[in-house]
Parts: C-alpha cells; structure tokens; sequence
C-alpha cells in the first residue's frame, strides 16, 4: 500500500507541474497565437483522454476535440491566469461534451462512455461480464454522478476542482460521490462483481 500511496504522491505532483506549464503557455497563446500549438501538443492528451473515456466513437472523439480546441482558442481571452487552469480546462472539456450530447438526436445511436478499467486477470469471458455489469451499473447513476465519479476516478481531479467545473459546492460533490459508490457497490454486490 505504501508503494502506491508513494505512486499516487508523484502523480499529484507530475499534474501540478504539468498545470503550471500550461498554465504559462495559455498566458503566453493569450497574447500571441503561435504558442496555442504548444498548448494543443502539450494539453491534447489529456483532452482525448476525457473525451474518449466518455464517447466511444473515434470520429466523434476527433469532432468533439476541435470543437474543445476551438472553444479554447476563443476562450483564451477570458482567462485571465488568477483562477486554477485545471479547472478552467476540464470546465471548457466538460461542457463541449455537454454540447456535444446535445447535438445527438434521441433515436440516433448514442455513443456511451466506456467505463470498464478492471485489471485483466480472469479469463476473458468473466472481464467482458464484468466490464458489462459495471457499464450497466454506472448507467443507472444519474448522469452528474457518472460525470463526477469519471472526473474523480478517470481524470484524477479533486473534489474542489469537479466543483468548480460541474457548478457545485465541494460538500455536494463529496456527498453524491460517496452515494454513486455505495450505489455502485450495492449494484455490483448484486451481481456478484463487488
């Protein structure tokens, strides 16, 4: 356990800096154009990986980061660099794909995210089970739940930043994510998954 807590202590530290550093080419693409290609090469995979652990198609993956990339290039002038640009980033990130969602007709074949990351240690028939029942599970949460629980657990953000970016007080993101989990459980238990 100790390993890990030490794991999860450099990746905090690795995305701290990584922040900071995008945070100065955002300033520096702010004032001229030609440092958002920095900010594209060196924010892009962390953008595809929000996206593509929401929307499974690649085409739609792709449409939905130029959509974002856009919207950031125009947000830019709004970012004035006091505010954490984590959370101005996943905000912009999280509300593209809102749009996105928007866009799709109701009879139209939505793409779902894919929230499988089970380890691959059993056979593959019992991972596919698996990765079916979590998926199962994960779409009776309402919509913010999923979203909070794939900012928390996929992305790696803090409670205060998923609140900053859904629009919420950090005590109602503690709230509804310890309740999503213990839903989740429940559901798993069920099933015999948990």
């Amino acid at each position: 356990m100790a390993g890990r807590a030490f794991f999860v202590t450099i990746l905090v530290k690795l995305t701290s800096i990584t922040m900071k550093r995008l945070k100065k080419i955002a300033l520096k693409a702010k004032k001229n154009s030609r440092y958002f290609e920095r900010l594209y090469r060196e924010s892009f995979n962390m953008a595809w990986k929000y996206f593509a652990t929401r929307i499974k198609n690649k085409a739609d993956i792709e449409d939905v980061m130029q959509d974002f990339y856009l919207k950031l290039f125009r947000s830019l002038e709004n970012y004035d660099g006091s505010g954490n640009f984590y959370a101005f980033f996943y905000k912009l990130a999280h509300s593209t794909y809102l749009d996105w969602q928007r866009k799709l007709k109701p009879e139209s074949n939505r793409s779902e995210p894919d929230f499988h990351q089970i380890p691959a240690r059993d056979d593959p028939i019992q991972k596919i089970e698996k990765q079916f029942d979590l998926d199962k599970a994960m779409q009776s949460l309402e919509e913010i739940d999923r979203e909070i629980l794939m900012l928390y657990f996929v992305d790696g953000l803090k409670n205060k930043e998923i609140a900053q970016i859904l629009g919420l007080t950090e005590e109602n993101v503690k709230v509804r994510k310890h309740r999503a989990l213990k839903k989740l459980k429940s559901l798993l238990n069920d099933h015999g998954q948990a």
